[in-house]
């Protein structure tokens, strides 16, 4: 059955359609529909999307859900695939478009409609895959651009998708005037010459006016969806092995250092101090949340769950401590063909239990079927661990969705994660 457009996606649609660049809608408040709603409005055939590896096959599986008129649709696989000749939309993965044989081969295909999908990806020209993707949204009819994150660094994110889609908005700067413009750039000393640094963005208001009529956004809040409550896990570091964890933790020198390089978001000064006791922390963790998992599962104070870790050894951990539910795993090393599987099993009540990685599976992917995650692990950039909280939320989510971050009570670890959750929990996006 044909999915039922819901009021914004239908608007979401009619703005791309009449010409606007980047549809900037919150994670799950329903891009995907709206682009494939525009195609339908376009009538267009000979479409590219480009998206995530995991996003590949439910992208694909949308679009022959929700045309209005058949389409036959070809997910692309590695990089020497062909498009077949029966093909009118062909998807394709960020991590393969840079490759020379695929864009050489995409571009013979001349498609006239180019999506691209999470288009934050394609944020430098320096990047292949940012040059092969502009490269067939300029030879292209039209392009659409989705992304909930647009500008994940600073507005220097912004400037390929505008020089390439857009120009007579940036037609009076260079690159280095807009990022001198509407970036806080510092320079640095590095390899032995100069570099400039960008920090952050600055005199938003006058980029917003500039931009204005190119990007539509609207927040879960403003569609009815209700953000996920955030609160922190302490974890009882009881046994022996968390003790040391706790005792280790607690040796950490200028502990208000590491405290105040959360606030200013200073991950390299984070990763300095913490890495390795990070990795163990999240070991002795796993075991812990394992033991809560259990217990909500056998209580029916949960149904299903997500789990989101940093490290693949906390994962291996979660997915051995918790067998019995058949947990589902998703990483970076996940193979592309499995990771529509590995989803699928989840959604359809085979597993109680999804393990992911938060950059892996922080994007593009749909387990609104729980109304509860935990992580793990925490990243230390709040916009990465917002993202992926944003997976258990949709329209249909009838129960308030429960985000919980865990932490060893007492430790720095407790007092770090505090400083994340409450970031995480009140992100403000530049763009709203």
């Amino acid at each position: 059955m044909q999915p039922v457009p819901l009021p914004h996606q239908i608007d979401g649609g009619q703005f791309l359609a009449a010409g606007g660049v980047l549809l900037a809608d919150e994670p799950r408040v329903g891009k995907t529909g709206a682009s494939i709603l525009a195609m339908d409005f376009l009538m267009a055939l000979r479409v590219l999307v480009v998206t995530t590896a995991s996003g590949r096959f439910n992208f694909g599986r949308e679009v022959r859900e929700w045309q209005a008129f058949p389409r036959e649709v070809q997910v692309m696989m590695g990089t020497i695939g062909r498009v077949q000749p029966q093909t009118d939309v062909a998807v394709v993965g960020w991590s393969t478009i840079g490759n020379d044989y695929q864009r050489e081969h995409l571009a013979c295909w001349r498609p006239e409609l180019v999506v691209l999908d999470e288009s934050h990806y394609a944020k430098s020209f320096e990047a292949k895959r940012t040059i092969a993707a502009m490269g067939f949204a300029a030879a292209a009819d039209r392009t659409f651009c989705l992304s909930g994150t647009p500008m994940p660094n600073s507005p220097l994110d912004l400037w390929p998708m505008l020089k390439t889609l857009a120009p007579e908005r940036v037609s009076d700067l260079t690159y280095d005037q807009y990022r001198d413009r509407y970036c806080v750039v510092r320079r640095k000393f590095l390899a032995g010459e100069w570099k400039p640094i960008v920090l952050r963005g600055k005199n938003e208001p006058e980029l917003r006016q500039r931009l204005d009529g190119l990007w539509l956004r609207r927040t879960q809040q403003d569609v009815g969806i209700r953000e996920p409550i955030y609160s922190m896990l302490s974890l009882d570091p009881g046994s022996a092995g968390m003790a040391a964890i706790r005792a280790a933790l607690a040796e950490i020198e200028d502990a208000q250092e590491v405290i105040d390089a959360a606030e200013t978001g200073d991950t390299k000064k984070l990763e300095q101090h913490l890495g390795t006791v990070r990795r163990v922390t999240g070991l002795a963790k796993a075991h812990a949340v394992a033991e809560l998992v259990k217990e909500e599962i056998e209580t029916g104070k949960m149904d299903r769950v997500v789990l989101m870790c940093w490290h693949t050894s906390a994962i291996e951990a979660l997915q051995g401590l918790l067998k019995a539910y058949n947990p589902v795993t998703l990483d970076g090393s996940t193979p592309a063909a499995k990771r529509a599987a590995q989803i699928e099993a989840f959604q359809g009540n085979r597993s109680k239990v999804f393990i992911g990685q938060i950059i892996a599976a922080g994007e593009a992917i749909d387990l609104s079927v729980s109304r509860d995650l935990i992580f793990v692990e925490q990243s230390f950039a709040p916009k990465d661990m917002k993202q992926a909280a944003l997976r258990i939320t949709n329209h249909a989510q009838k129960q308030q969705c429960l985000v919980r971050v865990a932490a060893l009570a007492g430790s720095i670890d407790e007092a770090v994660t505090a400083v994340l959750v409450r970031k995480v929990a009140s992100i403000k996006e530049v763009l709203q």
